[in-house]
């Protein structure tokens, strides 16, 4: 008798954790489908970008403001220890949906002064805004 409960126990295991497998799974594509850089809470989209001002490149950027809004735009810097002169730092853009469609987001990462031909880095990425206003899906 000892040994049936051993069995069944010993079943009961491997599908508790061939379910918990398979929901890790399931919930970590989930979360990587977004672009890096990328995240939706809620009715707003999150874009944070690594940057450094102190080297005279910043983070310019383009979509349609028929689709979307910005409704924060805030440069955090790294916490140091101590106080170091060229660190860099995350800067942090929020946008909410405004009307139904696609627009492109586009991030470039440059010197303002030497225009687009400076650009170190490029991000992109395609927003999609339902009726509702609602941010559907970003690729």
């Amino acid at each position: 008798m000892k040994e049936m409960r051993s069995g069944k126990n010993a079943c009961f295991t491997l599908l508790a954790a061939a379910a918990f497998l398979f929901l890790y799974a399931a919930c970590s594509n989930t979360f990587n489908a977004l672009p890096d850089g990328a995240m939706i809470e809620g009715e707003t989209l999150i874009i944070e970008l690594e940057e450094n001002p102190t080297t005279g490149f910043s983070w310019i950027f383009e979509y349609d403001p028929t689709v979307l809004e910005l409704i924060d735009d805030e440069y955090q810097p790294d916490r140091a220890e101590t106080d170091i002169s060229g660190s860099g730092g995350i800067h942090h853009y929020e946008f909410k949906g405004l009307s139904e469609g696609e627009t492109t987001l586009t991030f470039k990462y440059l010197k303002s002064w030497e225009g687009e031909e400076s650009a170190e880095d490029t991000k992109t990425f395609e927003v999609d805004v339902n009726q509702a206003g609602k941010i559907e899906s970003v690729e």
